[in-house]
Order: structure tokens, then C-alpha cells, then sequence
């Protein structure tokens, strides 16, 4: 299983928290043999054991980054170092070292929650560090939970850091809240000592807020009247981390959502995979090459044909954050396009606003809810089961425009843009 890369670096942790820094190991890991153990035991930890708990993470650490990744005996591994860390922290409240070494153990683990409290930890330990407290907002945002993200950078002690209010508007903006957005935006100091070191990025999202605030007054007002309506079909994706609720924008996109509906009645998506997560941008699965046994190639699966653009309708709902669009290979004869009329079964949920793909790319339902967890989506995740939730009272038989041929690969998009 690939992982995905995270901003947050233990030398910069453990330099802001005031401990001897030290090097890390890529978070971008892949499978491996098992490690060798830990060479002490809960047990040996005294006042001074944190030299060994060190040790050990050091050479666990160079092996990861020897072997580049992480498999089932590496995971138990890092767990058992990280209980012991944990226990040397309970013993020695006083002693903040241990909680660098958690947040990038729980970084390679892909545990969210602990880097947050491991975080929190430190920051109330060192209440005046708000470089410390923007490295931990900008570790929350490396795993699109934008609301945590933007409840830490509010906090007082931040209001002068032009980076935090940058990162913060980048977090309202990635919750669809443009017009707050671009309000504390405009709060932003351009005189401040450390504002040229953030003026392209405020210059940037003004330009990518000033778009996004053209095109929403209509999405909200379509949300509007879809809600006092009232009849739109829904889906319920039940997923390893939980359940997702997708709303279906059957009036802007009647074939797509007839294909989705006929294939998730069908349990075509059951036991299927999410086999490509790019944080700060979407999650891709619906590829039947993923279901356990399968013998297909990861990203080429179908349903055995394709269904035809609603991209180019000129109703055509928009790629804003928490929105369900198909999944196409690139066109051959276009490079940088999506070949037409292509998709099939393959989906991706957006966690940021992507207009860049509203051209290729049919947007055809919204999260309506669970959208904490389609954001937390991580390579490999599964889809345990899909089931309609309602529909409109009429059959849903998709156009289908043909057998699919096999794409070179089933991209959303070639750019993987920031958040």
C-alpha cells in the first residue's frame, strides 16, 4: 500500500519543541519484510530510558528508509515502540521528548488522531510556540480535516502569523466557505514583518476565490431548491471508516447518475477498493480490478462499457470541495485531456475545490454526509457495501455507448494540485 507523503518533518517538530533534532524517514512507504524488534522492553524504561527508546526509533527508522515501507510485522513494530513511548510519556509528564517521536510514528501508521493529541500535547506544554502550533495545523491539514485544521489556526496566539491566516483562509476555502474565506483574507496585513513571505500565496487564493465566488452563488442556489424538493436520488457507501451519503445531481446529469444507480443495485462496487488517494486533492475507486481475488490491473477496470459526457451541458454542476465526479483515462490524441465519452464505473470524491476539471470531467453528485469520512479516505480503504438509498419513481437504464477498451490508466486528472 502506498503512502501518501506528509508535510510534517520530526527535525522540525522536534526543533520547535525544543528537543535534539533528528532525521526522518520518507512517509511515502510501500510493503516489506518484518523488522528486527525492539531491543528493549517496556519494562527496562527508567528516568533515563528515553536514550534507548531513541535508539530504537533510529533504527527503525533507517530500516523503513532502507526498505521503504511498511507491512504487517513493521506496523507491530512501530505500535509496540510507540506504547512504549507512550508509557514513558505517562511516567514522565514532565518530559515532552516522547511526543515528536509519536507524531511521526503515527504519521507512517496514518493515524490522524493520535498526531493530533500527540500535537496538542506539546503545544499545551509550550503554550507561546506558535511556530509549533502552525506545524501542527499544517500536520491536520496534510490529512484534509480542513475543520480541526481551521479551529487550531483561529486560536488567539496565531492572530499576527500571516502563515496562519493564509493556511486558515486555504481551509475555509477547502470547506466551500468562500465569502468567509475571502472576508479574513482581506484582514490580512500586507505591511506585517512576515507578510512577503506569504504575498504570492494570499495573491493566489485571492485569484482561485475571486472564481470559485463567481460560480457558487448559482451552486447555492441549485442547492436551495434541491433541498426544498426534496427528491433527489441518494446512495449510501458504507466504507471501512464509515459511511458516506452521496446526493445525485440527476437533473444536470441523468445518464451518469442511471449508470451509477444501476451498478450500485447491481453490488457492482461492493468489495471494491479506494486504489488511488491523493491528499489535498481526491479519492478514486469503483474499478472492479480491486475487489479481493481479482486478477485486472489496478485502474484499467470497467463495467464493460462507457456512458457518455454531461460535462458539456451548459448546466453542468462544478467541481467544488465534496463533490462525486467519473473518473476518465487520458485522450491519446489530446495530451492533458480526458478522452471523451470514456467513463464507465470509476468515481472520485474531491476534498478540495478543482475547477481545472470541470471541462473533462462530469460532476454528478455532492457528500451529503460523512464527508469527515471521505475526507480521511487513504489508499487501499474499502467499499464494503453500496446501497440506493431512494430514487426517483421512474427506471434508471443507463445509455451505454459501448464495449470499453481497457485504458493505459484511469486518471481523474494528470496534476496533483495544493490544497
Amino acid at each position: 500500500m502506498i503512502f501518501a507523503r506528509n508535510t510534517s518533518s520530526l527535525a522540525a517538530i522536534s526543533m520547535l519543541a525544543g528537543l535534539a533534532p533528528c532525521t526522518i524517514a520518507s512517509a511515502s512507504l510501500e510493503p516489506l519484510p518484518t523488522t528486527p524488534q525492539a531491543t528493549a522492553s517496556a519494562a527496562d524504561e527508567n528516568a533515563d530510558g528515553f536514550a534507548s527508546l531513541r535508539s530504537d526509533f533510529d533504527a527503525l527508522s533507517r530500516y523503513l528508509r532502507s526498505r521503504g515501507g511498511i507491512g504487517s510485522g513493521e506496523r507491530q513494530d512501530l505500535l509496540a515502540l510507540r506504547s512504549r513511548l507512550e508509557a514513558f510519556a505517562a511516567a514522565h509528564p514532565d518530559d515532552n521528548r516522547p511526543a515528536a517521536l509519536e507524531i511521526q510514528i503515527s504519521l507512517w501508521l496514518r493515524d490522524n488522531a493520535a498526531v493530533d493529541a500527540a500535537f496538542e500535547r506539546l503545544v499545551t506544554a509550550a503554550p507561546d510556540n506558535t511556530a509549533l502550533r502552525r506545524r501542527w495545523a499544517q500536520a491536520v491539514m496534510a490529512f484534509n480535516d480542513w475543520p480541526r485544521a481551521a479551529e487550531i489556526l483561529s486560536d488567539a496566539a496565531l492572530a499576527a502569523d500571516a502563515q496562519a491566516l493564509v493556511d486558515r483562509v486555504r481551509c475555509l476555502k477547502n470547506l466551500n466557505r468562500y465569502a468567509e474565506a475571502t472576508d479574513l483574507l482581506a484582514t490580512r496585513d500586507a505591511e506585517a514583518a512576515d507578510a512577503i513571505a506569504t504575498a504570492s500565496q494570499a495573491t493566489a487564493l485571492q485569484v482561485e476565490l475571486e472564481g470559485l465566488m463567481a460560480d457558487w452563488a448559482a451552486e447555492e442556489a441549485l442547492l436551495a431548491a434541491e433541498a426544498d424538493a426534496d427528491d433527489l436520488p441518494r446512495v449510501a457507501v458504507d466504507t471501512d471508516r464509515g459511511r458516506i451519503v452521496l446526493e445525485l445531481f440527476e437533473d444536470q446529469a441523468p445518464y451518469t447518475t442511471a449508470n451509477f444507480i444501476e451498478l450500485v443495485e447491481s453490488g457492482f462496487y461492493d468489495d471494491t477498493a479506494f486504489h488511488r488517494v491523493l491528499p489535498g486533492f481526491m479519492a478514486q475507486g469503483g474499478d472492479p480490478n480491486t475487489r479481493t481475488g481479482a486478477e485486472g490491473v489496478p485502474g484499467n477496470g470497467g463495467p464493460g462499457w462507457t456512458i457518455p459526457d454531461e460535462s458539456v451541458r451548459s448546466d453542468q454542476r462544478l467541481h467544488f470541495a465534496d463533490r462525486l465526479a467519473m473518473a476518465k483515462p487520458g485522450d491519446p490524441e489530446n495530451p492533458g485531456r480526458a478522452k471523451p465519452n470514456s467513463a464507465g464505473s470509476q468515481f472520485y470524491i474531491t476534498v478540495v475545490p478543482t475547477p481545472h476539471l470541470d471541462a473533462d470531467y462530469t460532476v454528478f453528485g455532492r457528500v451529503l454526509e460523512g464527508a469527515e469520512i471521505s475526507r480521511a479516505l487513504q489508499q487501499g480503504d474499502r467499499i464494503r457495501s453500496a446501497k440506493v438509498l431512494r430514487k426517483r419513481d421512474h427506471d434508471y437504464t443507463p445509455v451505454k455507448l459501448g464495449v470499453e477498451a481497457p485504458p493505459a490508466e484511469a486518471d481523474s486528472t494528470e496534476a496533483d494540485p495544493t490544497p
